[in-house]
């Protein structure tokens, strides 16, 4: 069975364990992907970060560990992100919301540290973002409360 034309790949509230098959990162078509609520552990696969079509990705609510994708987002098209309730560390990506389209950033109960990127600031677009239990630390970028969608 070829997937490449596949759009929209939802295996939401599973019992799928083990990792993201790396495989993912070669439907390139894919705009939607939804993993939500299974076991699923270890890492992102990077390759998801460079999908060029994906504008919804769901991940909340697995076991999933490491730091997020450094190219999520660059491809312009990511509107809402939600890896919540999952064990990620690190910071906080500054090019989340390239080209000002991202609308959802959800990244609630994780271990994401550092302060958040100033970059948000102009995400314009946003109107939901939601961050509680993490192990943020500093100040609020300036000009973040003047975000008139939040």
């Amino acid at each position: 069975m070829n997937l490449k034309a596949l759009k929209a790949f939802d295996l939401s509230d599973n019992q799928l364990s083990s990792t993201i098959p790396e495989g993912i990162s070669s439907l390139t078509e894919l705009t939607w992907l939804s993993l939500i609520g299974n076991n699923i552990s270890g890492m992102i696969p990077e390759g998801i970060g460079e999908l060029p079509n994906l504008s919804t990705l769901l991940l909340w609510n697995n076991n999933l560990s490491v730091i997020l994708l450094q190219k999520l987002g660059l491809n312009g098209n990511l509107i809402s992100l939600d890896v919540s309730s999952n064990s990620l560390t690190g910071p906080i990506l500054p090019n989340l919301c390239h080209r000002n389209r991202l609308l959802k950033l959800i990244l609630f109960n994780n271990m994401f540290t550092h302060e958040l990127p100033g970059s948000l600031v102009n995400c314009t677009s946003l109107s939901r973002f939601i961050i509680q239990y993490n192990l943020l630390n500093g100040t609020m970028p300036h000009g973040f409360g003047l975000l008139k969608n939040l």
